[in-house]
């Protein structure tokens, strides 16, 4: 596991950024990244083999925000929508 914890601590701060940037939402971006890695750690024997294990977790982290914020935006536009519809 040590290979792991040295693999995560040089991609963490990548993939955080990645993350951030894309959201500007640092509690989400942290949110996707932690999911992406702990599904790295998971799958850590597989990881660990492919040829840039790093892009894999930053698709992964990646995804898993896009996902966030559509989540986010469809709830955002059904809160208004039942607002609008009460008036």
């Amino acid at each position: 596991m040590v290979e792991f914890e040295a693999w995560y601590r040089a991609q963490h701060p990548r993939v955080l950024a990645a993350c951030t940037a894309l959201s500007g939402d640092l509690d989400a971006a942290r949110d996707a990244t932690d999911e992406a890695f702990a599904r790295a750690l998971e799958r850590w024997p597989s990881v660990a083999q492919m040829t840039a294990p790093g892009g894999w977790v930053q698709t992964v982290a990646l995804n898993v925000l896009r996902r966030t914020l559509r989540r986010r935006q469809i709830a955002h536009g059904q809160r208004r929508m039942a607002a609008a519809l009460r008036r």
